[in-house]
């Protein structure tokens, strides 16, 4: 093994994009990986406490997942963006809302 290789320490769902090439161009210094990661934990605390603050985006992707339940559309994309774009969304929302005993 080289000893020059850093580490590797990749995200838990991309462990199978690093390369096991010696000398990878591509491949992140131990310290480019530790800056990294930390990043990556600050993001994610970041987001936590916004889901947290912000009930309703919760509410809002229920109310979608149960939506894509009962329709079971071919294309999910244009589902999603449908239901959030279309000009009943509020209805929609506190309809769920009403039906499933959930405060905003």
């Amino acid at each position: 093994m080289n000893g020059n290789r850093p580490k590797q320490d990749p995200p838990r769902s991309m462990s199978n994009l690093y390369s096991s090439v010696p000398n990878d161009i591509g491949a992140l210094s131990e310290r480019q990986q530790a800056a990294l990661n930390l990043v990556k934990t600050q993001t994610r605390k970041t987001n936590e406490l916004y889901l947290r603050n912000h009930p309703e985006v919760s509410i809002m992707i229920n109310s979608l997942v149960r939506d894509l339940f009962e329709t079971q559309p071919n294309d999910v994309r244009k589902y999603a963006a449908d239901f959030f774009t279309s000009p009943d969304f509020k209805k929609k929302i506190d309809s769920f809302t009403m039906k499933n005993g959930v405060r905003k």
